[in-house]
């Protein structure tokens, strides 16, 4: 495997990537046992919560304890780290039957969705609900059904905080890609998407080739409909990308999916890659999931990232703020690192337009603006 050129600033951060990592190194509880002494249990936990590890540090832990080693953690941070992890998996498994029972409900109804992120890919990432963290349940579903849906979900008691109608929904579909709504009662959040990446990224992996290439899995004793393994590579790194890849889990998603999925079609990745013009984003991707989690990658992929210097840049960049905070770059960073993440100055184009509409938006009215698209 090519030598790591990301620089991992600490042993706790050591230790928080290898409780994640899918196919671990060096053991975890031989670190806790060889730096016990040494361990800034603070800063373990910080990171650990912060970056979505918490369930996987506590099981560590355990592991550890019972393997007698001296864990050296106070009792107060034991019990808070504790109550994290039962807060937690009892939340994800409050969501995951929710969300069949929404599939059930739309599959009586007639409508397909692809549940995509949430419970269905923590499953299919770690095996195991309880090892992923996730605030809502993303749906996608065909644009002409996206009404009816929304309809169904109100039925059912989840408020709907936009109640977009006529006109403005047109634009809305047309213009962006998902539609929240939340349950009155749980507090549950369903995100109805039509679409992936908010159009100003011009990362146009289109639903009617993800709705053709979707496969059906095993999830929680039936058959669920999900993403291939190829177009979920994609979106991962899209998405990561589009959001600075501040979260260390979203680097692990992309880890983990390649490390269960033998079978990955990489030319179909590549070529797709190509196609959408996301090489730089799918090469980042994948050389933080390499550097970081020592996810073994096919000589000729393993080539193709070590030769792009863009990606490099990129990735340092991504380890230079993944362990500080605030955890990101700042609104100008925020601008350079999406437009180098584009490889094409006719992909760019889309998001120069956003920045110039919110600038003019800022100084019409007053208001603050983000620089970044949803």
């Amino acid at each position: 495997m090519p030598v790591s050129t990301l620089r991992v600033p600490n042993i706790e951060a050591q230790i928080v990537l290898a409780c994640a990592a899918p196919a671990p190194g060096r053991s975890v509880v031989s670190l806790l046992a060889q730096f016990a002494d040494d361990l800034d249990w603070d800063r373990l936990i910080r990171y650990a919560t912060t970056h979505g590890f918490e369930v996987q540090l506590d099981r560590q832990l355990r592991r550890a304890e019972r393997a007698g080693v001296a864990v050296t953690i106070s009792a107060d941070r034991r019990k808070e780290l504790q109550a994290r992890v039962a807060g937690r998996t009892i939340r994800n498994v409050e969501q995951t039957r929710e969300l069949l029972a929404l599939l059930d409900a739309l599959t009586a109804e007639g409508f397909d969705a692809i549940p995509f992120k949430g419970p269905l890919l923590a499953d299919r990432l770690y095996g195991d609900v309880a090892l992923r963290g996730f605030s809502d349940l993303d749906l996608l579903v065909r644009r002409n059904d996206f009404q009816s849906v929304r309809d169904l979900l109100r039925r059912r008691g989840y408020d709907d905080p936009h109640d977009l109608r006529g006109r403005a929904l047109r634009v809305f579909l047309r213009t962006r890609m998902g539609y929240e709504l939340i349950d009155r009662h749980t507090g549950i959040i369903v995100e109805i998407h039509w679409a992936f990446i908010n159009r100003v990224h011009a990362f146009r992996l289109e639903p009617t080739d993800v709705w053709a290439r979707a496969v059906m899995r095993p999830f929680a004793g039936r058959e669920v409909l999900s993403m291939s393994a190829e177009d979920l590579l994609l979106y991962l790194c899209a998405h990561g990308s589009k959001s600075f890849w501040t979260r260390a889990a979203w680097i692990a998603d992309v880890a983990g999916l390649v490390a269960r999925e033998t079978a990955l079609d990489w030319d179909a990745v590549l070529k797709r890659a190509h196609v959408l013009h996301g090489e730089r984003m799918l090469l980042t991707g994948l050389r933080l999931a390499r550097d970081l989690f020592d996810v073994e990658l096919p000589t000729r992929v393993d080539t193709r990232i070590d030769a792009d210097d863009a990606s490099r840049m990129l990735a340092q960049r991504v380890a230079s703020w993944l362990w500080n905070p605030p955890r990101g770059p700042d609104e100008r960073g925020k601008v350079q690192f999406h437009l180098q993440m584009r490889e094409r100055w006719r992909d760019r184009l889309p998001y120069y337009g956003h920045l110039v509409r919110n600038a003019i938006l800022s100084r019409v009215s007053g208001k603050h603006y983000r620089a970044l698209a949803p």
